[in-house]
């Protein structure tokens, strides 16, 4: 078999290298190569058609070793196991693009990119049977508070208006409406009890099915703090990716819709992007819009009961 040799990784150091047994171990460099940017550090065989290989790639700073599968030698592959017992965590800048390129070059999608912990963190099956997560931490980790940066993928803490910081602990938020009179002729005033911004707001049953003739609707309502919740996660996004924006602007438009089984219902939600973020070419916005969307709260809160639709637009 023929030796190449690449010394692109630092000497042998203490540490933990995996090695990975796979079936097709040219297929599999390739595949690591193509989907997770893995650089080849060392290589025995694998230069001829059933020539088995041993490699050690580099991700980073870390490297791993993939070997075609030795059953006798007690190596046998996941796909001879009919499973893999380890999981792998791969760290990325944009978990979701690294996902969607994967599952391209032939992944199993596992579960799709969502918050979980405070992590940004999707999980697949590589076509060699081996289980991944592909993943972005908080912002700071390990958590310097307790757990609670584990949960939140937002900052600790926030600026006052005296200049100081505080931290953030699970708020709550209050709203009052008053109605008056029956669905069809009546109406109500809505009021934010917590911070007084909304002032009073009319609403009636005709501003959320015909025209709003400067009446709000729930709809409307629900717009604002989506396209406002999610132009937060996204700016947070861009910040962690290094490429913070100069201005974005989100628009969501609800939908209200009767049902067919009568009733009516929040069918879908609209949310178009765009902004100025130097730095970034298109698809890199596209796919940050689609990692803060997986993040944003309000879009967690939807999931499941409301289609969302995402247009990301990068202004020219």
């Amino acid at each position: 078999m023929e030796t190449a040799a690449r010394p692109t990784a630092p000497a042998a150091q203490v540490g933990v290298s995996p090695q990975l047994s796979v079936r097709r171990g040219r297929e599999a460099l390739e595949f690591y190569s193509a989907a997770f940017g893995a650089e080849e550090v060392y290589r025995v065989g694998g230069t001829e058609d059933g020539d088995e290989v041993v490699a050690q790639l580099s991700v980073g700073s870390t490297t791993f070793w993939v070997a075609d599968e030795s059953p006798p030698n007690g190596n046998p592959s996941p796909e001879s196991l009919g499973g893999s017992t380890v999981r792998l965590l791969l760290v990325v800048k944009s978990p979701r693009s690294a996902v969607e390129r994967a599952v391209a070059l032939g992944a199993t999608l596992v579960s799709p990119v969502a918050e979980e912990h405070g992590w940004l963190l999707g999980r697949i099956e590589d076509p060699f049977g081996h289980r991944w997560e592909i993943a972005r931490p908080p912002a700071e980790w390990p958590p310097s508070h307790g757990d609670h940066q584990a949960r939140l993928g937002y900052p600790l803490a926030v600026s006052t208006a005296t200049g100081g910081a505080r931290d953030v602990a699970g708020v709550e938020r209050e709203a009052q409406v008053v109605w008056e009179g029956d669905l069809a002729s009546g109406s109500g005033k809505i009021v934010s009890e917590t911070s007084g911004a909304l002032g009073e707001l009319p609403v009636t049953w005709a501003s959320r099915t015909e025209t709003a003739e400067g009446r709000t609707s729930p709809e409307e309502l629900l717009a604002a703090a989506y396209a406002s919740c999610f132009a937060m996660a996204f700016s947070h996004v861009l910040t962690q990716g290094g490429t913070p924006p100069e201005r974005l602007d989100v628009k969501a438009r609800s939908s209200f819709e009767r049902r067919s089984e009568g009733g009516w219902k929040i069918s879908s939600i609209d949310l178009e992007v765009g902004g100025r973020v130097p730095g970034l070419d298109a698809d890199a916005f596209g796919a940050a819009a689609r990692e803060a969307e997986g993040g944003c709260p309000v879009s967690n809160a939807l999931r499941g009961n409301v289609e969302i639709r995402l247009s990301p637009n990068l202004d020219g």
